[in-house]
């Protein structure tokens, strides 16, 4: 019985060990990959304006930039006079950034976002939403 149970216990150590040394190595090729021609750079939020079919393009002067996630930080449209009013509480949203009600975004679920920064540096882009397949 005793010799049943360590042999139970060796195989799901060694099942443990080699789902998490799979788990790592997608986790190492997802973020290294980069085409030919491309730097891999850390995961920024791009709020590109044009057409949402577009593969290639010479606009990415028109598009914006978050470098941290906007959605977390984000409030919910529904919750704006309570959050966001700026009598009740100077227009500080709950994560810290200030309210301009001349320059924020309106996420497509309803969320109110901080502006990101413009215009984006010039230059080329591949932007992937996280795939590793691209077309163009």
């Amino acid at each position: 019985n005793n010799n049943e149970e360590q042999s139970t216990l060796s195989l799901l150590r060694r099942a443990l060990l080699a789902s998490s040394g799979i788990a790592a190595l997608q986790l190492l090729v997802s973020n290294t990959y980069a085409p030919a021609g491309f730097k891999r750079i850390p995961t920024q939020f791009i709020a590109a304006l044009g057409d949402p079919n577009s593969s290639s393009g010479t606009e990415a002067k028109e598009w914006g930039l978050w470098t941290v996630d906007p959605g977390p930080r984000g409030v919910w449209l529904r919750d704006y006079k309570k959050v966001l009013d700026e009598q009740s509480t100077n227009g500080i949203a709950p994560a810290g950034w200030k309210f301009d009600a001349n320059d924020w975004w309106l996420e497509e679920h309803g969320l109110i976002m901080e502006a990101p920064d413009f215009p984006l540096e010039p230059g080329r882009y591949l932007v992937t939403g996280g795939r590793m397949v691209t077309t163009g």
